[in-house]
C-alpha cells in the first residue's frame, strides 16, 4: 500500500502512505466478482494467454476461431488488461460479468523486418461463461501463476468476495 504505481491498490481506490491507513480504517466493505477457472481455481485481477491458436466460445452464443498461433487473449476483472490500449474504464468488478479482450496479430512484411509482433486493435466482450480450447497446450497466466492448459472454462462468481473499497 505504501508504494506508488500499485495497480491493485489504485483499482480499489486506496491511496498511498498515511491516507491508506485512514482508508482501511474506514472499513467500507463491498462485494466484488471474481473469475473461476474449471470450477476449481479462481483469479481476482486478470488472466492472460499469448501466441496461441484458440477456439473461444462466449456465453454459448458465438464462437471465435483463431486457427494460427497469432492471438493474444486477456480476461480482466479488477485490473486493466495487460493488452495495451485497453483501459480500466471497461472494468466493472461488481456487474456479474468479466471482460475478454482478444487481439489478433497482424502478419506482414514490416513486422517481419522489424522482428516485432504487430497487433490489430483489440475486441472486448463481456461474458458470464467462456470456453477456451486449443489443438495444442497453451500457456496461461492467471494472477501471476503460470500453467499449461489445453482447454479451460471461465465463469464468474458474482459479488462473492468481500473487499474493502473506498469508492463510495
Amino acid at each position: 500500500l505504501g508504494k506508488k504505481n500499485n495497480q491493485l491498490a489504485e483499482s480499489l481506490g486506496i491511496p498511498i502512505n498515511e491516507d491508506a491507513c485512514n482508508t482501511l480504517a474506514a472499513r467500507k466493505i463491498e462485494f466484488v466478482d471474481y473469475g473461476v477457472i474449471n470450477g476449481q481455481r479462481f483469479f481476482l485481477t486478470s488472466l492472460h494467454i499469448k501466441n496461441a491458436g484458440l477456439r473461444i466460445t462466449c456465453d454459448n452464443t458465438f464462437v471465435i476461431k483463431a486457427e494460427k498461433d497469432n492471438v493474444e487473449l486477456a480476461v480482466s476483472n479488477l485490473l486493466p488488461s495487460s493488452i495495451q490500449n485497453v483501459g480500466s474504464g471497461l472494468l466493472h468488478p461488481q456487474d456479474g460479468k468479466l471482460e475478454v479482450i482478444i487481439r489478433p496479430q497482424i502478419s506482414g512484411i514490416l513486422s517481419g523486418l522489424l522482428n516485432r509482433r504487430a497487433y490489430s486493435k483489440p475486441s472486448v466482450f463481456p461474458f458470464r461463461r467462456l470456453l477456451i480450447s486449443a489443438a495444442r497446450p497453451f500457456t496461461m497466466i492467471s494472477d501471476g501463476r503460470e500453467t499449461q492448459e489445453s482447454s479451460i472454462e471461465i465463469t464468474v462468481a458474482p459479488k462473492k468476495l468481500k473487499i474493502k473499497l473506498t469508492k463510495y
